[in-house]
């Protein structure tokens, strides 16, 4: 009923914000990890585009972004369970109102 929708939406929101809180992290970090690669390959020698290139070819970015990546599907996975779950109570207290007006009529 009622209280099991509501308990699967609190226990899904704070799911939604661990997994957001750790995309927006990754996110954020992308540039700083593309820096700090780039200030490796520059010690190898060449032009910054040159170990940019590189860093950006990196494994290691890739990496970091497959983590950015799938940490976003996961925390809009949950959003989307979220929004499922309420457009269900929606239908129900919708299908409950229709239900007490229709017993009215009769």
């Amino acid at each position: 009923g009622a209280d099991a929708i509501y308990h699967c939406m609190v226990h899904l929101g704070a799911e939604w914000a661990d997994q957001n809180a750790k995309a927006h992290f990754l996110e954020e970090g992308k540039k700083g990890c593309l820096s700090r690669l780039t200030l490796l390959h520059m010690k190898e020698g060449g032009t910054r585009a040159l170990a940019e290139n590189k860093a950006e070819a990196s494994e290691q970015y890739e990496q970091h972004l497959q983590q950015m990546v799938e940490a976003r599907r996961r925390a809009n996975a949950t959003k989307t369970n979220i929004e499922a779950l309420r457009m269900k109570a929606d239908l129900i207290r919708t299908f409950e109102a229709t239900r007490r007006a229709e017993a009215q009529i009769l």
